[in-house]
């Protein structure tokens, strides 16, 4: 499964947070996220301590730990994300018009 977890630094613990960002490298980013996790991207907006990372993973506890991780230098908030593919997979499966019965097709015909 794919997560979109945003995060916003805590304004007194921002620079903290830059530094050990900076410290890491990435076999640090990989370490970071634990068995279990890929990231497979990550955006920052420096100016507003805050960000997005994409992850991937079927592991909730491995992701939790993954955030656990940060979590003492800003407020995170995870979402499960679906691809182009899935949801039109899903909206189609869900909100697709069904298709009208061989009686109620003949029922519009002959009354018209």
């Amino acid at each position: 499964m794919l997560f979109s977890i945003t995060w916003k630094m805590f304004d007194n613990t921002k620079l903290d947070c830059y530094r050990a960002f900076m410290a890491m490298t990435p076999a640090d980013d990989v370490a970071d996220a634990g068995k279990g996790v890929t990231i497979v991207g990550r955006w920052h907006a420096v100016g507003s301590g805050s960000g997005v990372l994409i992850a991937e993973t079927d592991d909730a506890a491995a992701l939790t730990s993954f955030m656990v991780n940060w979590a003492g230098l800003c407020d995170i908030t995870i979402t499960p994300v679906t691809d182009d593919v899935t949801t039109r997979a899903v909206l189609n499966a869900k909100l697709a018009a069904p298709a009208a019965s061989t009686e109620e097709t003949s029922a519009q015909t002959t009354t018209t």
